[in-house]
C-alpha cells in the first residue's frame, strides 16, 4: 500500500505519533538539563518549575517547593 492509498485515520494517527515523539524529546531535554519550564494549564494559569518526570498522560513538576502532578489534555 502506498502512502497515497492510506485512509485518513492512518495518516491522522501517524501525525499524532510524530507529535508525541516531539513532545517526548522536548520534555526529556527539559528534564535532563533541569530547565525551568512554564506550563500553561487549561484554565489559563501558568505553572513555572522544573520537570521531574512525565509519561503519556502526566507531567510532574517541582514548583514552589512542592511537586505537582499535571494531567495532559
Amino acid at each position: 500500500m502506498s502512502y497515497l492509498e492510506k485512509d485518513e485515520n492512518t495518516v491522522s494517527s501517524t501525525k499524532i505519533s510524530q507529535t508525541g515523539k516531539i513532545q517526548e524529546a522536548f520534555l526529556n531535554h527539559c528534564r535532563r538539563q533541569k530547565v525551568t519550564a512554564r506550563l500553561q494549564l487549561a484554565d489559563q494559569t501558568v505553572l513555572e518549575g522544573i520537570i521531574v518526570g512525565f509519561d503519556q498522560d502526566t507531567i510532574v513538576v517541582n514548583a514552589d517547593s512542592a511537586q505537582q502532578l499535571i494531567f495532559k489534555s
